[in-house]
């Protein structure tokens, strides 16, 4: 034994191992020595007009910047302003314009060298382990309303009419200060898209949502109505040209704030709010990738994405055909999308399953500096883009902060004769990538698991209910046996298309999702004790059971994208997990 943590089942303990389990040994403290160095560093900035003027930094003081976040957020990484140049052209002038931590982590500090080993925030159910310290991620970094803020921004003008970017205008990228108007979340932003009454003597100074005046505050309704329209045009030829489209639904709970404990949950459904910053986010991405490209070629730091490596593609491949569905040439901008559409349109759990799944046969994207890769080879797949980085969360991602520097480079060497030598100092960084990949990739697991924490803990304690359940897969394992059934029931006798799994109940098992709890779990014969053998008919890609009720002996079949009713019920072991009993009745 290394270390006695704790009984599991226990929240504290429950997450404690998680994070041990993915090398997360740090929480939101850091060293004396970082807090003295970062002190010293606040002592040293301020933000005065000397300062701004000194520093070169564009000011947009004067313009309605606000954000959209969450409503509990404090790590307020982004703004946006927008602002009609020519009315009869409708073309707009945008200004997306991210926090600038890197001013205040100075390169190869002890700061610098913790944020990198830390590599991103994580986030849990109950709690985040932050990056950087609060006092930079929540507070001078953070674009909190009503001060000043340090910015890299990134200004474009585009068309209202068609969402095409203005080829007379060259986007660009800057140092900047903004002082935000207001911090307005989701639901606030969603009911002005959707022409409900929102007052301005209903919002709060405390929670930065009432700007300073009632004219501001109808200013900024206007903004978010002209950027509404603008993201819904360039989302729907975003998805018409190829990016993927597979919903992204998300589990959160209410939780005691006592204890941490789940007293109830819901899923999130993006909606126009969520999807206008989201488009606004990745047009910046994208701008900012070529603009390193253009200046830095090799030394770029971008995030690639190839759809499937070989397994992978033989993975979706099989799932295709055992299921009796016509192969998608992935190759082909929009096949996905297309077929997914059309799904949906025809069978809805079918749709449910298939794009559920697909977020795991697609790879996950991943940073790397384009050195020697072709453009082919750097293609961000699921956004059908031929480069992409990350510029857009600096207080939580490394790679952002890497991107930062990159810029802030470029625009040393702006009117002057560039010298590549002065690019080869990131190169320092290239070591690091696998572990930066490594860590955001965990932290991402870390988020899911901590839901699946979640999840069993609601279950454990909540009233027992019967849930829908779909199969999404008939999973058999090759060490199956072929042979006769052991009946000769609805006349299947000695039909070798079938798979005998009597004894080796764990060889052959349903993969079920329950879209009300966004919830994957397996299903096995031993879950029902009822069940006295199974079979699978691998030409049909079904299961059939024999069950007994009163002694008399019943058949059933089970088959991909098949709705069940299932009992959920909690497991009291280590890892805690969730299983289901299937209602056979229905």
């Amino acid at each position: 034994i290394v270390n006695e943590i704790g009984q599991f089942g226990d929240l504290n303990v429950e997450t404690e191992v998680l994070l041990n389990r993915f090398h997360v040994y740090h929480n939101d403290n850091f060293s004396d020595e970082i807090m003295s160095e970062v002190k010293n560093k606040l002592k040293e900035i301020k933000i005065t007009e000397e300062y701004i003027k000194k520093t070169k930094r564009e000011d947009f003081r004067n313009e309605l910047v606000f954000t959209i976040d969450p409503y509990t957020s404090k790590d307020l990484d982004d703004a946006i302003h927008v602002k009609v140049i020519d009315e009869n052209k409708k073309l707009l002038e945008v200004g997306v314009h991210i926090a600038d931590p890197t001013t205040y982590v100075e390169k190869d500090s002890l700061l610098d060298k913790e944020a990198l080993k830390r590599a991103t925030s994580v986030y849990l159910v109950q709690k985040k382990i932050s990056m950087l310290p609060l006092i930079l991620s929540e507070d001078i970094c953070s674009i909190m309303p009503n001060k000043d803020t340090l910015t890299i921004s990134c200004i474009f003008r585009i068309y209202l009419a068609n969402g095409s970017l203005d080829q007379n205008f060259k986007p660009y990228f800057c140092l900047s200060v903004v002082n935000s108007r207001a911090k307005w979340d989701y639901d606030l932003v969603q009911k002005i898209i959707e022409g409900k009454e929102v007052n301005y003597n209903d919002l709060k100074v405390e929670d930065g949502s009432k700007p300073e005046s009632e004219k501001t505050f109808n200013d900024l309704k206007e903004s978010v109505k002209i950027l509404h329209v603008l993201t819904q045009l360039v989302r729907k030829a975003r998805f018409e040209s190829g990016s993927l489209m597979i919903d992204n639904d998300d589990i959160y709970f209410d939780l005691n704030k006592e204890t941490n404990l789940p007293k109830d949950f819901h899923i999130s459904v993006k909606n126009e709010s969520h999807n206008l910053i989201e488009e606004l986010m990745l047009i910046s991405n994208f701008l900012c990738a070529n603009y390193l490209h253009n200046n830095l070629k090799e030394y770029s730091l971008l995030r690639r994405h190839p759809f499937f490596n070989d397994n992978k593609f033989n993975e979706i491949q099989r799932y295709f055909s055992i299921n009796k569905m016509n192969q998608l040439d992935f190759e082909v901008p929009n096949e996905i999308n297309k077929f997914l559409i059309k799904t949906k349109e025809e069978n809805i759990n079918k749709y449910l399953c298939i794009q559920h799944k697909l977020k795991f046969f697609i790879l996950r994207a991943e940073y790397v500096f384009q050195g020697k890769f072709s453009l082919d080879e750097l293609k961000h797949s699921s956004l059908n883009l031929d480069l992409y980085t990350h510029f857009t969360s600096p207080i939580r991602r490394y790679p952002d902060i890497i991107v930062h520097r990159q810029l802030k480079e470029i625009f040393r060497c702006i009117n002057k004769e560039i010298d590549e030598s002065s690019y080869k100092e990131f190169e320092i960084y290239k070591p690091s990538i696998d572990h930066i990949n490594d860590r955001y990739n965990s932290a991402k697991l870390i988020s899911q698991k901590s839901k699946r924490i979640y999840q069993c803990l609601y279950i454990k304690t909540a009233p027992k209910k019967m849930y829908d359940a779909l199969i999404m897969d008939i999973i058999v394992k090759n060490n199956t046996k072929k042979g006769p059934n052991a009946t000769n029931n609805n006349n299947i006798g000695n039909n070798t298309n079938y798979v005998m799994n009597n004894n080796e109940e764990d060889d052959i098992y349903l993969v079920l999702f329950v879209p009300e709890m966004n919830l994957e779990l397996e299903w096995r014969k031993s879950d029902n004790e009822e069940i006295v053998y199974q079979n699978y008919d691998k030409n049909n890609n079904e299961l059939y059971i024999n069950y007994m009720v009163n002694s008399e002996c019943k058949v059933k079949y089970f088959r991909a994208f098949d709705k069940l009713s299932v009992e959920l019920i909690y497991i009291d072991y280590t890892p805690i997990d969730v299983k289901c009993k299937i209602d056979l009745t229905k």
